[in-house]
């Protein structure tokens, strides 16, 4: 998945928060973690993490994060 953001254009911000997303997905291809906190562990706002949350979502495998 990481290599997939690299083929996509978007700010550095976006792709931290995204690379971020991705390494807390687990095995399973969940990601369970809370966006409220890791708004507050990258110091960026929620909707910054949502949005990353999104583009990680439309990424292959579908269905992962």
């Amino acid at each position: 998945m990481i290599s997939q953001l690299g083929e996509i254009k978007i700010d550095k911000l976006s792709r931290k928060v995204a690379e971020y997303i991705i390494e807390c997905i687990d095995d399973n291809g969940y990601f369970r973690e809370c966006i409220q906190e890791i708004a507050i562990a990258l110091g960026v706002m929620l909707k910054c993490v949502e949005k990353a949350l999104l583009l990680v979502q439309n990424l292959d495998p579908a269905g992962v994060g």
